[in-house]
C-alpha cells in the first residue's frame, strides 16, 4: 500500500530542451517523474525526478525505447527544424510520419494519454481556409488521436519563458553534421491496397520502367539487389525488415551497395507508412548516406529519386482509376 501511496506517475516530455519543454518539466517534477526526451542527449544531467533520452522520432525503434514505462505523454514535435544535411518533403508529410510513428510506440507501450501542445487555431476558420502550417497541426492532431488512446490538445500562443524570449514551439534538433538524407513522400494508395503491397510493389515497378538500363533481382530471402545492366557489384542492397513490418507498416533496410558510404554510420532504409483510415501512404527514405560526392549527389540521384517517385504517384492514380 505505502508502495502504490508513493507511487509517482512517469510523464514522457518531447521537446524537454525547448522553451516550453524546460518550463513544463519545472513544474511537472514536482508531482511527476519524467522522461526528458530531446533529440541529442548533450550535456543534461540526471536528477532524482528526471531521467534525460536521446530519440530521433523519425525511427519508430528509437520512438518505443523513449517512450517505455512511461504512463502519459506530451507532444511537442515538429519537423520545422532541419534534421539531415539534405531534407526532400513537406514539412506536412514529416510532421505526419512523426504523429504516426509516435502514436503507435505510444499504442505500443500502452500510453495511458497524449497531451499535443498545438497552435491557435480560430474556431470559426473552415479547415480548407486554414494555412498549410495549421492544417498539418490538424492532421497531427488526427493522426494521434487515431489510436486507442485519450488525446487533449491545448493550443498554444508564442510563449515566453521566465528567462527568454518569445519562441515557437520546437522538437527536434539542430542540422545533422553527416552526410545524410531525408526524403518523404506521399502517395495515394488505390482501393484496397496496404503499406506492405505498396512496398513490394514498387520493386516491380522500378524493374519495369528502367529496363533495359537497370537490373533488379530479388532473392527468396527478400532481399533486393539493384545493377547496372552490366556491372556486378549491386548499386543498392535492400533487405526486407521482417520484423517491423505489418500491413501498414513495411520496411526496407539499405543494407549495402556502391552507393552507400560505408565509412559513416549508415542505417539507411525505405519506408512506406500508411496513415490511419487512409489510403495516403508516407514514403520514406531515413538516414542514407550516399557515396557520391555531396555535390554530385544533390544534382543526380538526389533529383533522380524524386523524379522516379512523381512517376510512381501518377502510376498509382492511373492505376486507381483502371480499377473502378
Amino acid at each position: 500500500m505505502d508502495q502504490e501511496e508513493n507511487y509517482r506517475p512517469v510523464i514522457a516530455l518531447t521537446g524537454a530542451s525547448g522553451n516550453i519543454g524546460q518550463y513544463l518539466m519545472t513544474e511537472l517534477q514536482k508531482n511527476y517523474d519524467i522522461i526528458a526526451i530531446s533529440r541529442s542527449r548533450g550535456h543534461h544531467i540526471n536528477s532524482e525526478h528526471v531521467t534525460w533520452c536521446a530519440c530521433d522520432f523519425f525511427s519508430y525503434e528509437d520512438a518505443e525505447k523513449a517512450l517505455r514505462g512511461a504512463d502519459y505523454a506530451i507532444y511537442l514535435i515538429h519537423s520545422m527544424l532541419p534534421s539531415a544535411k539534405l531534407t526532400q518533403g513537406s514539412f506536412e508529410d514529416m510532421d505526419a510520419i512523426l504523429a504516426e510513428l509516435f502514436a503507435r510506440a505510444a499504442q505500443r507501450n500502452s500510453v495511458k494519454k497524449i497531451v499535443y501542445v498545438s497552435e491557435m487555431i480560430p474556431p470559426e476558420v473552415e479547415n480548407k481556409d486554414v494555412s498549410r502550417h495549421l492544417r498539418g497541426r490538424l492532421e497531427v492532431e488526427r493522426i494521434l488521436g487515431s489510436y486507442d488512446i485519450p488525446v487533449t490538445t491545448l493550443q498554444a500562443g508564442p510563449f515566453v519563458s521566465p528567462s527568454s524570449s518569445s519562441s515557437p514551439i520546437t522538437g527536434l534538433a539542430k542540422k545533422s553534421m553527416k552526410s545524410d538524407v531525408r526524403s518523404i513522400q506521399r502517395i495515394c494508395l488505390p482501393e484496397g491496397k496496404n503499406a506492405h503491397w505498396v512496398l513490394h510493389y514498387y520493386i516491380e515497378w522500378l524493374s519495369r520502367i528502367t529496363k533495359p538500363f537497370i537490373r533488379i533481382s530479388r532473392s527468396e530471402d527478400q532481399i533486393v539487389r539493384i545493377f547496372l545492366r552490366a556491372t556486378r557489384a549491386p548499386l543498392l542492397e535492400l533487405t526486407y525488415d521482417k520484423t517491423k513490418s505489418s500491413p501498414t507498416y513495411a520496411s526496407y533496410r539499405i543494407s549495402s551497395g556502391t552507393l552507400v558510404n560505408r565509412q559513416e554510420v549508415h542505417n539507411g532504409r525505405l519506408e512506406f507508412l500508411q496513415l490511419p483510415n487512409s489510403r495516403e501512404c508516407i514514403v520514406a527514405i531515413h538516414d542514407y548516406v550516399p557515396s557520391l560526392p555531396w555535390f554530385i549527389y544533390k544534382y543526380t540521384q538526389a533529383k533522380l529519386h524524386l523524379w522516379v517517385m512523381k512517376a510512381f504517384d501518377l502510376h498509382l492514380k492511373q492505376l486507381s482509376k483502371h480499377s473502378k
